[in-house]
């Protein structure tokens, strides 16, 4: 829906987070796009890491893919960068999952240190974050995320419209790079 697209490239405009509407997939909610972009980004075996605690249906949905699971805990300023370093050294991972705004269980938003540190792991390895913010429609202005600060190239943005217009409502959306 082009007139869908069109809205969420200018509210994500209004965040700061620039792409095209062609860069923007409508999905069946936060779920389905989290699985798309996962299988686009990675292959059964691969490593993927995530947040603990974290979104708890994340887990089995990953494994449902074949992928291997690591944890990197979140602290309350965000995910840990010194874990998160180890881990991909250790483990070469293909994607880090992570909750920027008002993170699901803890409630909390990672600051921007802590999401420049997270960018700057991610550049160094060839690490693509996955950034599901499902509530960035409720987290105050001026509230930055990982695709703010690091643009669309490194980070594959995912949010919804079901936790702020209506639960009921299954529309969400990838925003990403072109390639």
């Amino acid at each position: 829906h082009a007139g869908l697209r069109h809205d969420k490239r200018q509210r994500l405009g209004q965040r700061d987070i620039e792409c095209e509407e062609s860069n923007i997939i409508l999905t069946h909610g936060a779920s389905q796009a989290l699985e798309l972009a996962v299988r686009c980004l990675s292959t059964r075996g691969d490593m993927v890491l995530v947040e603990d605690p974290g979104y708890c249906n994340l887990y089995p949905a990953l494994q449902a893919l074949g992928l291997r699971i690591a944890s990197i805990p979140r602290n309350p300023d965000g995910p840990c960068p010194a874990q998160l370093e180890r881990m991909v050294r250790r483990h070469r991972p293909r994607l880090f999952i992570t909750t920027s705004i008002l993170h699901n269980p803890t409630g909390t938003c990672s600051t921007a240190d802590n999401m420049r540190a997270v960018l700057k792991i991610a550049r160094q390895h060839d690490l693509t974050v996955i950034e599901d913010d499902i509530f960035l429609d409720l987290a105050p202005a001026g509230q930055q995320t990982l695709s703010q600060l690091g643009g669309l190239e490194r980070v594959v943005h995912i949010g919804s419209f079901s936790k702020t217009i209506g639960p009921g409502l299954r529309v969400g959306y990838v925003a990403c790079a072109a390639d």
